[in-house]
């Protein structure tokens, strides 16, 4: 929870600057010259507050493993960071016009590189990379991802101890080993690859919970 009181205190600081600078009389030059440097100031203390808030994002990541939870909202401090430094060099310099065109370029860009990062897959290849260590490993959490992930931890699956294997095993098989939902409507290239993924390794699941 503390991190995200930081990242909302970082949210909140961007808006009011842009209402401030917004509200001050462009013709007052030295109201301009106090607000550049007021601004400054609040941005060099808010970049320390991000610097902590990453800083205990690595924390918890290096304890329990990465997660959704950890790593959009570490991805959206990444593009706030940007966004208040495209701030400096625009609305601080007197180009205020070119800020929002800017942000906007940084968002779009941000969420094209979440979508090549492939974020679930990810997660399971990074967490059972720690599996592998002998690290906290929590299978649920890994069974309940989408179907992007299948073929990591398929892939990663015999690194890990029987109890783990059986858990994810019986969540794949139960999830990607019927044909679903046939609408083409929602098809995917992700969950047919998960489909097949599962049926080209079914033999070897099934053999990791015989109970089921």
């Amino acid at each position: 929870s503390g991190f995200f009181a930081l990242l909302a205190v970082a949210a909140i600081l961007l808006p009011f600057l842009l209402i401030v600078h917004w509200l001050l009389p462009g013709d007052n030059g030295q109201a301009q010259r106090a607000f550049r440097w007021l601004a400054g100031v609040q941005i060099a203390l808010l970049f320390v507050i991000m610097a902590s808030a990453i800083q205990r994002m690595r924390l918890y990541q290096a304890e329990y493993g990465l997660s959704e939870s950890r790593l959009y909202p570490t991805a959206f401090m990444g593009w706030l960071a940007v966004v208040f430094v495209w701030f400096c060099w625009t609305v601080l310099r007197g180009h205020g016009e070119k800020f929002a065109f800017g942000a906007m370029v940084a968002g779009f860009l941000l969420v094209a590189t979440l979508n090549v990062m492939n974020p679930d897959a990810l997660i399971a290849r990074t967490n059972l990379e720690r599996a592998r260590d002998g690290r906290i490993f929590d299978a649920s959490y890994l069974s309940e991802l989408s179907a992007d992930a299948v073929p990591e931890i398929v892939a990663g699956m015999p690194t890990l101890n029987p109890a783990d294997r059986s858990r994810l095993s019986g969540s794949m098989l139960s999830r990607w080993s019927s044909p679903g939902n046939t609408d083409w409507r929602s098809w995917t290239i992700s969950s047919a690859q998960a489909r097949q993924t599962v049926s080209e390794n079914e033999s070897a699941l099934r053999a990791n919970c015989p109970d089921t």
